[in-house]
């Protein structure tokens, strides 16, 4: 008798034999391995081990987060002080001698018929260019 086997159909048999059925196994093979008394423990240990390295590496990779953005607000804070650490007071008289360009400013004309008059002191700030960047009002009717 030959049978051939190839996972399709089987060939039926000539017609001289007689079928023949075929029974396949429905459980799983049981094969007997020899359990490792300490492969749960084995396991458990590897487990533990991956999971502390994991821990560490998060509180490594926070800890390294931490200090560079403490070095980042650090570096923002010098150039604060750096920028106001450059703001010089100017006398009035050295200023007057430096004056390229003088404007004399109008007076409004809701100012002068509520008769709103007086003297206004502005804190101005003046670039290296001698261009103003910031004016603020420290005196006078509108200042606040």
């Amino acid at each position: 008798m030959t049978f051939s086997v190839t996972g399709r159909q089987p060939k039926p048999a000539p017609a001289s034999v007689p079928p023949v059925e075929v029974k396949t196994a429905s459980a799983p093979l049981d094969i007997d391995e020899p359990e490792d008394p300490n492969r749960k423990r084995i396991i458990r240990r590897i487990v533990s081990v991956a999971a502390g390295i994991m821990l560490l590496a998060s509180l490594v990779g926070y800890w390294r987060w931490h200090q560079g953005w403490k070095e980042l607000e650090a570096q923002v804070a010098a150039a604060e002080n750096a920028a106001a650490a450059t703001r010089v007071r100017v006398p009035f008289d050295v200023m007057q001698q430096r004056t390229t360009h003088q404007v004399v400013p109008d007076y409004p004309e809701d100012a002068r018929q509520a008769g709103v008059q007086g003297t206004v002191v502005l804190d101005v700030v003046v670039n290296a260019e001698g261009k103003v960047t910031q004016v603020k009002a420290v005196s006078g009717p509108e200042a606040r």
